[in-house]
């Protein structure tokens, strides 16, 4: 998939959207969102808000929520079904979070803040719902859950908060948080790091599809 035009392996162009959506795509992922449902393309098109479709390049729903951007898939919410996802809106809506399920339709949006921010998955307790980061910031910031609720607050112990980033950098399956400005780098752990026993442990964009502009993709798993 390049913007909205999709190619096969020899570079042969199977359907493009170029003519449907007029503005860029910022985000930009194919997840199978339920397990009785077929693939379905996600992508945050900017000024476009944000669209789902099939492996065919049709549209199955499209919301004008502002520009849209960022998108992450995760398991959110164990009591609906399949996995869910979130986006946030830069620019002239800039801080706008919406959920939707796993059809694409909305189910819940709020505005913790009034500014952009990446939504990054956080496997922050070894169980199935996961957590996203939107900033470390001491007042503004956070892990949110599923429902919009915030799940856990930065301490407010001078850490830098310019930049974030979620790795499992203690190799328990769960996430630490790597804050950082130009001048310092702190890491967030679990008070009771390791822990042992089966764990969730989802499957994510390998690290050289990292990017500012990345569509995030955590799928379910677990370490035995």
């Amino acid at each position: 998939m390049m913007g909205y035009t999709l190619f096969d392996d020899n570079g042969t162009r199977l359907w493009s959207l170029d003519g449907a959506i007029r503005d860029h795509a910022d985000g930009v992922a194919f997840v199978k969102l339920r397990d009785d449902l077929e693939l379905r393309l996600l992508c945050a098109a900017s000024d476009e808000g944000l669209f789902f479709t099939d492996t065919n390049g049709n549209i199955l729903t499209h919301h004008y929520i502002g520009h849209g951007q960022n998108p992450a898939t995760a398991n959110f919410r164990d009591d609906l079904s399949g996995l869910e996802s979130v986006s946030i809106n830069f620019w002239n809506n800039q801080g706008i979070i919406h959920y939707y399920d796993a059809e694409g339709n909305i189910y819940y949006d709020f505005e913790p803040c009034q500014y952009g921010s990446m939504c990054l998955p956080v496997n922050w307790t070894g169980r199935s719902e996961e957590f996203f980061v939107h900033n470390p910031n001491v007042i503004e910031g956070g892990m949110y859950d599923g429902w919009g609720r915030k799940a856990v607050v930065f301490p407010d112990d001078g850490h830098p908060d310019m930049c974030n980033a979620v790795l499992d950098l203690t190799g328990d399956c769960r996430d630490e948080v790597v804050v950082w400005d130009p001048h310092e780098i702190w890491v967030y752990t679990q008070s009771d790091n390791p822990r042992t026993g089966r764990l969730y442990r989802p499957q994510r964009n390998p690290m050289y599809n990292y990017s500012n502009y990345q569509a995030t993709v955590s799928l379910p798993g677990w370490s035995h």
